[in-house]
């Protein structure tokens, strides 16, 4: 196959998908796609994590050095990307995903400005109370869905409490 025929295909491609994204990515809305996809997670471990809704974690996607404001792309691997944040559910479908932060911006900064975090805080995401997302320590604020981020840590003081928090209760329930 021609390279300008693989060309047209994989644009052809990626057209295709963008125009189905929002029938095929789909975070849970209704009280009872929330209480499923948390029946479904919680179904997956003998000692589950209570009340999760989703999984989230963001991935580094590597590009060729770009012209301008290069040293921003620049990651802590010594590479040039752009950043991918993406939250699962219990089946590993993506349900979120918020694609196009350079390289060197920290996965907190990210989450700041993720359109989800904006619906959850605005309260546009109707939710059941008590819903989590699981990522890695310092990733994204400790949040229930239901409080709008109106107890969140400020200080660093405060958020070394919380990340102490979540390491007891992984110890707990990993023991």
């Amino acid at each position: 196959m021609a390279m300008g025929t693989s060309y047209k295909l994989f644009i052809r491609t990626l057209k295709t998908i963008c125009c189905l994204k929002k029938d095929i990515i789909k975070f849970p809305n209704t009280v009872a796609e929330q209480k499923q996809t948390c029946d479904e997670f919680s179904a997956k471990r003998s000692h589950p994590f209570p009340y999760v809704i989703g999984c989230i974690d963001g991935t580094h996607i590597s590009i060729s050095q770009p012209v301008k404001d290069s040293i921003s792309f620049y990651n802590r691997k010594w590479k040039f990307s752009i950043v991918v944040q993406a939250i699962v559910d219990s089946h590993l479908k993506f349900i979120d995903v918020f694609i196009g932060c350079p390289g060197r911006c920290h996965d907190a900064a990210i989450w700041e400005m993720s359109p989800i975090r904006k619906s959850i805080v605005k309260g546009e995401l109707k939710n059941c109370s008590g819903y989590h997302l699981l990522g890695e320590e310092e990733q994204i604020e400790p949040f229930n869905i239901e409080n709008s981020f109106s107890q969140l840590p400020t200080t660093s003081r405060q958020r070394e409490q919380a990340k102490n928090k979540r390491d007891a209760i992984a110890t707990l329930l990993c023991a």
